[in-house]
């Protein structure tokens, strides 16, 4: 079966809970926007003339994605942050009043969806068809566009993107602590991080291997065989990535001094890190191509909504960070406000856990968080490799086809 075969009129009632007089199927999305999975955008006239405008978010036609997609369980996760966790998450800022909007995590509406082997809780008990799907809003039709991954955000944009993350991160602990779960996998196993897992390492590594090697061609053509950036480059990619990629992904958290050692330059003295560990549910893929913006009159951004929520994982907040910043700001970004951003997530996040009278982590200082933010960004700078193909070609990249055939 195609991915939109099933996309059909009795679909499309069955999912809208009404008659339609007519309605459109198209791809949602351009080349290199979307690279594990195939999206359509449905315009559907409903009997009163009114336009209802959805997302359908399929299974790839590709037999190795939709294997990697199966071995991962990726695909289904995004289902049930949606249809369990995000709303759980919400109903936390029900009683903020006026701030409710200012804290919640901003989220496209949620029409349901088809994972084989799982309970729909939206629609019939038993499985609508042999295919995998989402339904989503489609936030074009309410002004939200995606920026061009190639100039990355400015200062107005990744200031509101940091402020839906501390969202994100602040209810969560909030949550953990509402509801007595030291970890929030011992409730949604789902938020356990399955990408980077050594029984994985099959199918995921030799795309990252991929990945690396099109980035170092591209910093040799670009900066030349001798250059210092494609020697230290060069260097690193020679140690074992998936290893170090995992320090960080720890489900029960990281160790700081192991994260720490990989720094060039490192703090004086053994001073000891704190014990306890700020584990909170991560987006994990918070990079431009996943940001949607909506924009006031003047044309400033106004709200920002993260998409594609696969792999979400818990984990130390710090990394979510370093994934945002150095996969989606300009150096010139980093160099002149990374002590703004910081500082703008930090004061956010307590004022969440203050507004909903529950403490931050115990050693939730400023301090505390510029140091566990400057062993993030070796893992920040390690994912942003993956994105220079990405950022330099326009379409989705050759050697990823070749690695997942």
């Amino acid at each position: 079966m195609s991915s939109d075969s099933f996309i059909n009129e009795e679909f499309l009632q069955r999912l809208l809970g009404c008659k339609i007089k007519s309605y459109t199927c198209n791809v949602g999305t351009k080349p290199g926007d979307n690279y594990l999975s195939t999206i359509y955008s449905v315009k559907v006239v409903l009997c009163d003339d009114s336009l209802k405008s959805i997302l359908v978010k399929c299974y790839p036609e590709n037999v190795a994605k939709r294997e990697f997609l199966d071995n991962t369980s990726i695909f289904s996760t995004e289902y049930l942050i949606y249809d369990q966790f995000l709303p759980a998450l919400n109903q936390l800022v029900d009683t903020c009043g006026d701030d409710k909007s200012t804290f919640a995590v901003n989220v496209a509406s949620f029409y349901g969806g088809n994972i084989i082997g799982i309970k729909s809780t939206r629609f019939d008990a038993e499985p609508w068809i042999s295919e995998n799907f989402i339904v989503l809003e489609d936030l074009r039709t309410k002004g939200y566009k995606m920026l061009d991954r190639r100039k990355g955000l400015d200062l107005d944009h990744v200031l509101l993107t940091i402020k839906q993350l501390a969202n994100l991160h602040a209810l969560s602990w909030v949550y953990k602590r509402r509801n007595g779960l030291h970890l929030l996998v011992n409730k949604y196993p789902y938020l356990k991080d399955v990408m980077y897992k050594k029984e994985n390492e099959a199918g995921w590594k030799p795309v990252l291997e991929g990945l690396n090697r099109n980035a170092l061609e591209i910093i040799q053509q670009e900066f030349g065989p001798e250059s210092d950036i494609f020697l230290k480059l060069k260097a690193l990619l020679s140690k074992d990535v998936m290893d170090m990629i995992r320090i960080y992904l720890n489900g029960t958290g990281i160790d700081e001094l192991v994260a720490e050692s990989l720094l060039r330059i490192k703090p004086d003295g053994p001073i000891p890190f704190a014990d306890d560990q700020w584990l909170v549910a991560t987006h994990g893929d918070s990079w431009i191509n996943n940001l949607l913006f909506a924009y006031n009159e003047e044309k400033t951004p106004k709200s920002v909504v993260i998409v594609d929520h696969q792999t979400f994982r818990e984990t130390c907040l710090t990394v979510d960070l370093a994934y945002l910043i150095y996969s989606s700001t300009p150096v010139s970004l980093r160099k002149q406000s990374v002590p703004v951003l910081l500082r703008t997530y930090f004061d956010h996040f307590v004022e969440i856990c203050q507004k909903l009278n529950e403490k931050p982590p115990v050693s939730f200082t400023f301090s505390n968080f510029e140091r566990r933010w400057r062993r993030a960004r070796i893992y920040g700078l390690l994912m942003s490799i993956n994105f220079i193909t990405f950022i330099h070609k326009p379409d989705e990249p050759e050697h990823t086809q070749k690695q997942l055939k």
